[in-house]
């Protein structure tokens, strides 16, 4: 996260939020290599094109965006608190995701099937 021109956020209203970068550092944390850094750590892209790109990737990735990046522009508290819950649930949703996938990979092993201590399956010889 220290490679991007973002300062730590205080509040909502922190104008480090205008930029959007701490947006698309939350979304690489959450999911990563759900953006492209290249284009968000150059130094001649303008805070408004970045804005616009942190919710099309929040978009991409999966979430629920209803915040414009004018709100971003303007520190409009409440929808970029709306934003960092969407993504919240986003993060809760890809973890579910995630576990999902690991039990129903553990239920599929052959319980039955049991090897004794000569790595010989039960009941041949």
């Amino acid at each position: 996260m220290n490679e991007a021109k973002a300062k730590p956020i205080h509040s909502f209203r922190d104008p480090a939020l205008a930029t959007g970068i701490p947006i698309l550092q939350l979304l690489e944390h959450i999911k990563p290599n759900s953006t492209n850094k290249e284009i968000w750590l150059g130094n001649n892209v303008d805070d408004a094109s970045i804005r616009q790109y942190a919710i099309s990737c929040c978009h991409k990735a999966g979430a629920r965006v209803f915040t414009l990046p004018e709100h971003l522009e303007e520190l409009n508290g409440k929808m970029i608190l709306t934003l960092f819950a969407s993504l919240q649930l986003l993060y809760y949703n890809l973890k579910q995701k995630a576990e999902n996938k690991h039990s129903r990979t553990k239920n599929t092993e052959l319980k039955w099937l049991k090897l004794n201590e000569d790595n010989k399956i039960n009941g041949t010889e």
